[in-house]
């Protein structure tokens, strides 16, 4: 019997290609090469991926804010979804959160991508606010946060 060898670690140059064809395979509208780097480029920008015997199963990109933490973009291969990946992944930003420096996590989903609102739910996340046209014309975006004064509050 062999051991999977699992890690979250930093996105490199050489994760790019696994990366793309992840966001092809998850996304209508995927961003391009260009607006990946573009991302990444920015000082306050961390990619990390979620890297199972050296292949990339999931990759995760956020800002670092005043305040919060931001997920821009995170996804997983199709071949690997409903395996507790993308969940690793925002534990792992749940992990960096504390009540002195950054404490809450934003992301913006899709009025369309149920299955994700539904997932950010059951990690502890709430819808905020409907941000109208955020998607383009026709396409609202869900603001959703998770706080660690909303969380403390409830136990």
């Amino acid at each position: 019997m062999t051991t999977s060898i699992t890690v979250i670690r930093w996105l490199i140059r050489n994760d790019l290609d696994d990366v793309m064809a992840i966001e092809r395979a998850s996304f209508a509208e995927p961003w391009t090469q260009q607006e990946m780097l573009a991302a990444l480029g920015r000082r306050n920008c961390i990619g990390c991926v979620y890297d199972v015997d050296q292949e990339v199963r999931g990759y995760m990109l956020y800002d670092l804010q005043r305040g919060s933490l931001n997920i821009d973009n995170l996804a997983v291969h199709p071949d690997y979804r409903r395996q507790g990946i993308a969940t690793a992944l925002i534990q792992r930003l749940k992990n960096k959160l504390s009540q002195d420096r950054r404490t809450h996590i934003t992301t913006m989903v899709s009025e369309h991508n149920t299955d994700a609102q539904l997932w950010l739910r059951s990690c502890g996340f709430r819808c905020i606010r409907v941000h109208r046209g955020h998607f383009g014309a026709t396409h609202d975006g869900y603001e959703f946060v998770y706080s660690l004064r909303m969380h403390r509050d409830e136990q």
